[in-house]
C-alpha cells in the first residue's frame, strides 16, 4: 500500500531549511532546521546493501570540511572493494564461518582507512551518477569465489585454494572497475595512502564506535555481537543517556557524528521522513491525543505518529536490552546525523542524511526524535575529541 508525502523545502544560502509535510491526516509535521552542519549532497546507495560505507564517507566528508581541508566526495567504492579484500580473507581464516554478504560496520571503513587510504569519487566510481547502483551479482559471486576457495567444491573444508585474491579483484574490476593504486587529481599524483595523509589530513585513530547495551560493563569495550560485524571490532559501551550527550556535544561544537539503527519498526518510515516513537497506551495519553487515537481506524493506528505529532513512550536501557535480546531491534541501516531540528511544538529531533537518493523522505533526509534515538540507535561512529571530557576519561581515551 502507497502513501503519498507532500513535501515544501526552502533552501536558504544561511543552511537553514524550513520542512513541511504530511499526508493529509491531522496535522502535518512541520520542521525547523536550528543547526545544520555543513556536509555533501545526499547520495543513493541504489540496490546494495552498503550504507555503511556511505554514511561513514559521508561523515568524513564533513569533518574535512569543518577542519577547514577541501571538499571532496570520496569514493564509497574504493571503501567496499578493499573491505570485500579484508573479508574474504577473514572468511578464509574463520574457515568459512563468518558471513561474506555486503553488510559491514563504521569500523570497517575507518580500518579501510587507516590500512589501505582514501581516494576521491571521480577517481573511483561505477559508471556517472546516473548509474544506479546493484551489488547483488557482486555480492553473489564474492560469495560463490569465498567459498571455492575453503571449500573446494567439497562439503568438507580442506587447504584453501590458491589464487583467491587475483580472481577476488577480477571480480572487483568487472563489477566496479580496477581499484585505483596511483591516481591524478586536481593536477597531482596520489595513491589512496597518501591522498588519506595528505587531502583528508583527519586521524582515522581519533574515529570511536559507541553503542548501547546493558550485557558488557559500560564504559569499557567489546566485541558487539550483530551478524555484520564479520571483522570482530570492538566498540565502547555506554549508557544510553550517555551516549546521546556525546552525539548532543558534536553537534554543538559543529561537528557530525554516523548511526546505525533498526529502520524496520513501523514507527519509522526512512520514505516518509519521520521517525518517532510515539505513545500507544491510551491510559498514558494526554486528552487531545487519546480523542485522536480513539477516533482513528486500525489502519491508522499502526502508523500512529507517522503522519502528525503525537507524544511519545518513555525508553529506559533494560527496554533497549531485552529489544536487542529479542531480535526486535536489530542492525538494519547506517546513516549520517548533520544536525538538530524542531517542529512546530518545540520538540527536538535529529536531522538525518540518508542515502536513498533525494526523492527519499524530506529530500532526502529523515527526521528522527530524540525517544526514538534513544530507543533504537545500535551505534555510532564519531571523533573521540568531542566526547565530553569526563566521559572520555571514564573510557579512558
Amino acid at each position: 500500500m502507497q502513501r503519498v508525502v507532500l513535501l515544501t523545502i526552502v533552501f536558504l544560502l544561511s543552511g537553514d531549511v524550513a520542512v513541511s509535510g504530511g499526508s493529509g491526516f491531522g496535522d502535518a509535521y512541520e520542521f525547523r532546521d536550528v543547526k545544520v552542519m555543513a556536509h555533501n549532497k545526499v547520495k543513493d546507495q541504489g540496490d546494495s546493501g552498503t550504507c555503511w560505507a556511505f554514511s561513514t564517507m559521508s561523515m568524513i566528508e564533513s569533518d574535512m570540511i569543518a577542519s577547514g581541508r577541501d571538499t571532496v566526495e570520496l569514493s564509497e567504492m574504493y571503501v567496499i572493494a578493499m573491505s570485500y579484500i579484508d573479508k574474504v580473507r577473514q572468511y578464509i581464516r574463520m574457515h568459512g564461518k563468518i558471513l561474506v554478504g555486503e553488510g559491514a560496520e563504521f569500523h570497517d571503513a575507518v580500518s579501510v582507512w587507516k590500512r589501505y587510504g582514501l581516494v576521491p569519487r571521480s577517481v573511483y566510481w561505477m559508471g556517472d551518477d546516473t548509474t544506479r547502483i546493484n551489488h547483488e551479482r557482486l555480492a553473489l559471486s564474492v560469495d560463490s569465489l569465498a567459498r571455492e576457495t575453503v571449500f573446494n567444491g567439497k562439503i568438507e573444508r580442506s587447504k584453501p585454494k590458491e589464487g583467491w585474491e587475483a580472481d577476488l579483484n577480477s571480480l572487483i574490476e568487472r563489477y566496479i572497475g580496477k581499484i585505483p593504486t596511483e591516481f591524478e587529481w586536481r593536477g597531482r599524483k596520489y595513491t589512496p595512502r597518501s591522498f588519506a595523509d595528505e587531502v583528508v589530513g583527519l586521524d582515522p585513530d581519533d574515529y570511536v564506535a559507541i553503542t548501547s547495551f546493558s550485557h558488557h560493563p559500560f564504559y569499557e569495550k567489546f566485541v558487539f555481537e550483530i551478524p555484520d560485524n564479520w571483522s570482530f571490532g570492538e566498540e565502547y559501551n555506554l549508557p544510553i543517556e550517555v551516549l546521546e550527550e556525546a552525539v548532543d556535544s558534536a553537534i554543538e561544537r559543529g561537528r557530525t557524528v554516523a548511526w546505525a539503527a533498526d529502520v524496520t519498526e513501523k514507527y519509522i518510515s526512512c520514505n516518509l521522513g519521520i521517525g518517532v516513537y510515539p505513545q500507544t497506551d491510551p491510559d498514558s495519553m494526554s486528552t487531545k491525543d487519546r480523542r485522536r487515537w480513539r477516533s482513528l481506524p486500525d489502519f491508522s493506528k499502526e502508523f500512529y505518529g507517522l503522519e502528525f505529532p503525537v507524544e511519545e513512550g518513555s525508553v529506559s536501557q533494560a527496554m533497549r536490552q531485552e529489544a536487542f535480546d529479542s531480535y526486535e531491534t536489530t542492525d538494519d541501516h547506517g546513516m549520517h546525523i548533520v544536525g538538530k531540528a524542531l517542529d512546530k511544538n518545540g520538540k527536538e529531533y535529529y536531522k538525518v542524511k540518508n542515502s536513498w537518493g533525494p526523492s527519499a523522505g524530506y529530500g532526502g533526509y529523515v527526521y528522527v526524535s530524540k525517544r526514538y534515538f534513544e530507543y533504537k540507535t545500535m551505534h555510532v561512529l564519531m571523533n573521540r575529541q568531542y566526547i565530553p571530557k569526563e566521559t572520555r576519561e571514564r573510557m579512558k581515551i
